[in-house]
């Protein structure tokens, strides 16, 4: 489902990122047992911002992120990282 206008605008608020890193991300991640090696799925990842605090929260070998809307897929490409296990790919 693409978002509208007004929800991208919402999702891509600094307060909103705000609140990922420093409440919902130690509260949720910080608890998961993952072993090691696994490939971590981000469903819905929009700019990913979510793939990049599973990438410091978890010991995932991997982490891939997907979006429905191309829009956040184009802008997610752009991250630069200095781990080499995350990722995004794009396809048409």
């Amino acid at each position: 489902m693409k978002l509208t206008a007004v929800e991208k605008l919402l999702i891509r608020s600094p307060l909103r990122a705000y609140m990922l890193q420093r409440l919902e991300a130690p509260r949720v991640l910080s608890h998961l047992d993952i072993g090691e090696r696994s490939v971590c799925l981000d469903i819905g990842c929009g700019s990913g911002m979510g793939a990049l605090l599973i990438n410091q929260y978890l010991d995932c070998e991997k982490v891939v992120g997907i979006d429905v809307d191309p829009d956040y897929g184009h802008r997610s490409r752009g991250i630069r990282l200095t781990s080499t296990k995350v990722g995004s790919e794009h396809k048409n």
